[in-house]
């Protein structure tokens, strides 16, 4: 924690660190949708990254979350055409990603 009580992780940048923790997340939600790991593996790992993000203090990852969520919309409507199952796991990834940190930033 730093002298203002954000949480700084080891890099001693707040913005670099809630980067780091954003990036985590994007490789966590490729993994679940190729499914590579199961959905309650993904919720395990996925809710200590989103309360990280949450304690980091930073509002750009409002901003990467967002993005996130509307490139997971976009591309789920390519997607519905050739797998929908594929494209529904996809906006339901993007969904609970700015759901997860529109709540994790109301709590912290």
């Amino acid at each position: 924690m730093s002298r203002s009580g954000r949480a700084l992780g080891n890099v001693g940048q707040i913005n670099l660190y809630a980067n780091y923790l954003t990036l985590g997340t994007l490789a966590l939600a490729y993994l679940w949708l190729r499914r590579d790991i199961c959905t309650r593996w993904a919720i395990l790992a996925g809710v200590p990254l989103f309360l990280a993000e949450a304690l980091s203090g930073t509002r750009t990852t409002v901003l990467f979350q967002f993005w996130l969520v509307a490139l997971g919309v976009v591309a789920s409507r390519f997607l519905a055409r050739s797998d929908r199952q594929q494209g529904r796991r996809l906006r339901l990834a993007s969904w609970v990603a700015g759901a997860a940190t529109i709540a994790g930033q109301l709590v912290a």
